[in-house]
């Protein structure tokens, strides 16, 4: 009987045991499709002996565990592959938009410049030509509204990415929160070594982590009792245990428009951490809206500021068809500066464009310490002194003017250029205003004996009241002249001593004169007022798109377009590139993981048919069992 019974027990074991695995043999076909499953298998073990005498005897079998089949190293490797895809796949999105944006050839600045200068070469062609003027005021707008439209486009740009953002601080907070309440179910079920280990709330914890790592840099920590913490940035606990942190979007301490990411620890206190967030999607749409984005928008601004401030300077020096002069084509854009609102004092401070050729396409930083002013450059990371209240040159081309009542830790942020585009616009709507003319004339009285000549002219300072008087240069020998205002009948010079080349300046003028004069040779300079067919001003502003009026005077105009579109172009191949190698590896990562944990319906299929035949064969001994435990009644009866 003893014995019957032991194959009884023994039989019963292999049934129940082989029962299991067939539920995880199912269970694992069943979730073969399903996201982040891990495959499970039944780990079998002996029974403990059943003892007879000093002997020892089989007692069967049973289920030591189901575990997954799982690797933290691959899975850990996996996640970082993902969140550096994710975080390239961001930043060539918006490489790409800003690539065809600033390449495509219905909205390219570079073309509207080279109409509008070819515009203005055209009346420099035909000054009288009322047709010629007034494509050049059309050619002036569509430029200025170029440029709005390209700065209305980053701009948009910058929103999108704030939703972008929002959407994923939502997504990465969710997920955090789920995590957490994972850690408890996961706590509560006795964790993750023990006998049974809660594997399907283990798997979908997994695959919230790798979300998380799709959208951010992130680490985790799995502890003893099975729970996992998890750390964003540089070390902020998104979920420690089973309670879940926050993250929140705020706008920047200097503009509400530009979101920043920081971290709320839920004692009231929040922490920015934008700057730690250097991987998944959201380090990719921070990365793109300050490198690409705003670096386009300074760019452009620079320009839009190199355009209006050469265009003007020359422009103002000619006369319209009106007599006008001093006048500017283009509206001057200004620089902006943003107060902190963590500023605790009630100084303020302003800048002010002095020299656009020594403009970069950086933002600055202002920052007093209680004692003193520093100047970062916010690309670059250089800091320079400033020396405190009252007006300073950078040396950048902008100056400040700082007002007392900073307190330590006061801070500003400077764009020199970052708005500019947005504020240019075109002071000309009728052709008569364009001033092609040049302000002043020089002529050679028709009698005079010498071959004196006037060389060149030029307006050294439109702003001179007398600039336009009648003024009278007359020899009195050939080494000497004297110099009379017609106007207002002032002897301006007496016996000025000559020498071929010699410049002369007056009233606001320049004029240089070479050749011998004859004693009573005589050269007038006044207002060039009716004569409308000089095109000397219109052909110095045609010049403009070839002189270097950017970066300290290395760089036009197109140059400068031309090199955003390269460097534009550049950083979307090679964001593309990146992300290419990026998904290679992200592929290989998975097919690794898939090789350890996924799920083989060839491989399970065979599982199925084993331990199908193995619990036949149980059942098997339970009904030889049987059969010898009827004979041995029957031949007791």
């Amino acid at each position: 009987m003893s014995g019957t019974g032991d194959v009884f027990g023994t039989a019963i074991s292999g049934l129940m045991a082989f029962q299991r695995a067939l539920h995880t043999t199912s269970q694992n076909i069943s979730n073969a499709a399903t996201e982040g499953y891990s495959r499970q298998t039944t780990e079998f073990m002996s029974r403990a002996p059943t003892r007879v005498g000093t002997n020892s005897i089989g007692a069967g079998v049973e289920v030591a565990s189901v575990r997954r089949q799982f690797d933290s190293v691959v899975e850990s490797r996996l996640n970082g592959y993902s969140s550096a895809y994710n975080y390239q796949n961001s930043v060539n999105e918006y490489a790409a938009q800003l690539d065809e944006l600033l390449a495509n050839a219905s909205a390219s600045l570079g073309g509207s410049m080279q109409n509008f200068f070819g515009s203005a070469q055209a009346v420099a062609n035909a000054p009288t030509s009322v047709a010629a003027r007034g494509v050049m005021v059309a050619e002036g707008d569509e430029l200025v509204n170029r440029f709005e439209m390209l700065s209305t486009q980053l701009g948009s740009y910058k929103e999108q990415i704030n939703n972008d953002i929002r959407i994923t601080v939502g997504e990465l907070n969710g997920y955090a929160q789920s995590i957490a309440e994972l850690n408890g179910r996961i706590v509560q079920s006795g964790g993750v070594n023990g006998q049974f280990p809660p594997n399907d709330l283990m798997d979908q914890r997994d695959l919230l982590v790798s979300k998380m790592s799709q959208l951010a840099n992130i680490n985790t920590l799995t502890k003893d009792d099975g729970s996992m913490d998890v750390f964003i940035g540089k070390g902020q606990p998104l979920v420690l245990n089973a309670t879940a942190n926050n993250i929140v979007t705020q706008g920047n301490r200097y503009n509400a428009y530009d979101l920043e990411v920081a971290f709320d620890n839920g004692n009231g206190n929040v922490f920015e951490i934008t700057n730690t967030l250097n991987g998944g999607k959201i380090g990719g749409l921070l990365e793109a809206r300050g490198d690409l984005i705003t670096q386009a928008e300074n760019t452009l601004g620079r320009m839009a500021l190199g355009l209006a401030d050469s265009f003007n300077a020359q422009h103002s020096q000619g006369m319209d068809l009106d007599g006008d002069i001093n006048n500017g084509f283009f509206t001057t854009p200004t620089a902006e500066v943003y107060v902190s609102r963590l500023n605790t004092g009630s100084a303020s401070t302003t800048a002010t464009i002095t020299d656009v050729s020594q403009l970069t396409t950086a933002d600055y930083e202002l920052k007093f310490d209680g004692t003193n002013y520093t100047l970062r450059d916010m690309t670059t990371g250089v800091s320079s002194a400033i020396p405190g209240v009252g007006t300073y040159d950078t040396g950048f081309g902008f100056e400040l003017n700082i007002s007392a009542g900073a307190v330590a830790g006061d801070s500003f942020h400077i764009r020199p250029t970052g708005t500019a585009a947005g504020q240019i616009s075109s002071n000309i709507t009728d052709g008569k205003d364009i001033a092609a003319a040049s302000a002043v004339a020089t002529e050679s009285r028709w009698n005079n004996q010498g071959d004196g000549v006037p060389s060149a002219l030029n307006v050294q300072d439109i702003t001179n009241t007398a600039l336009l008087n009648d003024v009278t240069i007359t020899f009195t020998n050939s080494n000497q002249f004297d110099v009379l205002d017609n106007t207002t009948g002032t002897v301006l010079a007496s016996n000025v001593a000559y020498n071929s080349g010699d410049s002369v300046a007056y009233n606001g003028w320049e004029l240089v004169l070479s050749g011998t004069p004859a004693t009573g040779d005589t050269f007038t300079v006044a207002s060039n007022f009716g004569a409308s067919g000089d095109n000397t001003n219109m052909l110095a502003l045609a010049g403009i798109q070839q002189q270097n009026v950017l970066a300290n005077g290395s760089e036009s105009l197109q140059d400068s377009y031309s090199r955003l579109v390269s460097d534009v172009g550049v950083a979307a191949a090679r964001s593309d590139q990146t992300r290419q190698a990026q998904s290679v590896m992200l592929q290989q990562a998975e097919m690794q993981k898939s090789s350890i944990s996924g799920v083989n319906l060839d491989e399970e299929a065979a599982n199925l048919m084993r331990y199908q035949q193995a619990y036949a064969a149980a059942a098997k001994v339970m009904s030889t069992a049987n059969t010898v435990f009827e004979t041995l009644l029957n031949a007791v009866r």
